[in-house]
């Protein structure tokens, strides 16, 4: 288990799972490459900075 804020790093995991105020609001499984995967982290933490 690894904790981090960094799209690169977290992209290298098979699986993502984002928190927010300690629940799990996503999981996000790698299917596809390493840069694949980065990208999909990336869209999706643009997604949560608009909500919030």
């Amino acid at each position: 288990m690894m904790v981090t804020h960094d799209a690169i790093a977290a992209s290298h995991a098979d699986r993502v799972i984002a928190l927010s105020d300690g629940m799990v609001i996503r999981e996000l499984v790698r299917q596809k490459e390493q840069r694949q995967f980065m990208n999909d982290i990336l869209e999706f933490l643009k997604i949560v900075e608009v909500g919030q």
